[in-house]
């Protein structure tokens, strides 16, 4: 009886597997008297068969067989990418993508692999920008679209213009006798502070080893506005994923009547003998309030 790959594939998911690895072991014979490139290529489509059935090894052998045959074969190249991904071989994934990207730039899966890659080893800049050179090139991937707002909530906001200075200095919040006040389109009006003093260091971290995923802050950001906090208050400066992710949350409109003020602490070592009014020791504190503002 002729080997029938459609029949195989009706089959369980166990014999799907003996049977793929079965024509893996075939391909040499299957292939003779083909061009180097003809037999790599139904090399990466047994590699892709195999990997769309998570049988990974076998896509991971027919993929590197593909590309002996054919080093050129972009198609089996992304297949080992993605097959080396899954099988935790981060470093090795994002090295294959890059490759591929700078082979041919247009490749749109290389550089959804990039992307991947990039999230798993915690460069979400490259990760960001890898995967918007993939969506430039397929607009329709929304799997990849659900990443970046994972890593990066702000990722599709355009670039800020520079900011207009105004001619004079501007108030947003003040202190009025007992109270604190924020300038409103009406006016000032009394602010009745509601703040959580976030302080992010993970368990199991040390206390200056900041996250450095707007994700994760945007979550606790939506979490304490959800608590009905109004600030937040911080006690030195954080990575720039904070502020974006504040600000995202901030700049949606329908957080346009619960915006989350900033309430920004400074960081200072207590002076020698605790002498706070010290000219050096003051000099240095304020110099550090303009550093931060």
């Amino acid at each position: 009886m002729p080997f029938n790959l459609s029949t195989s594939l009706r089959l369980n998911t166990s014999l799907r597997r003996r049977a793929l690895a079965l024509l893996c072991t075939l391909l040499p014979s299957v292939a003779a008297g083909q061009t180097p490139c003809r037999a790599g290529g139904a090399a990466a489509a047994v590699g892709w068969r195999a990997y769309r059935t998570d049988s990974l090894q076998v896509a991971d052998t027919s993929f590197r067989r593909a590309l002996r045959s054919c080093p050129k074969n972009a198609d089996a190249g992304v297949g080992l990418g993605f097959t080396s991904l899954r099988l935790g071989r981060v470093s090795t994934a994002d090295s294959i993508f890059a490759s591929l990207v700078r082979r041919n730039p247009g490749n749109a899966d290389a550089w959804e692999g990039r992307a991947r890659a990039a999230a798993r080893l915690d460069d979400t800049a490259l990760a960001v920008g890898s995967g918007r050179r993939a969506l430039a090139l397929n607009h329709g991937n929304t799997d990849l679209r659900s990443l970046l707002d994972r890593l990066s909530p702000e990722w599709e906001r355009p670039a800020a213009r520079p900011p207009h200075r105004p001619d004079t200095l501007q108030f947003v919040a003040r202190t009025q006798e007992e109270r604190f006040e924020v300038r409103t389109r009406a006016g000032w009006r009394p602010f009745y502070i509601q703040g959580v003093n976030l302080g992010v260091a993970l368990p199991g971290r040390y206390p200056s080893e900041f996250p450095r995923d707007s994700a994760l802050y945007y979550g606790w950001i939506d979490t304490l506005a959800a608590m009905g906090a109004n600030t937040i208050r911080l006690y030195t400066i954080l990575p720039p994923a904070f502020y974006r992710a504040l600000g995202a949350w901030n700049g949606q409109p329908r957080h346009r009547d619960r915006v989350l003020w900033l309430m920004h602490g400074v960081w200072t070592e207590l002076p020698p003998e605790d002498e706070f009014d010290a000219p050096d020791w003051e000099g240095t504190f304020q110099a550090e309030m303009r550093r931060v503002v």
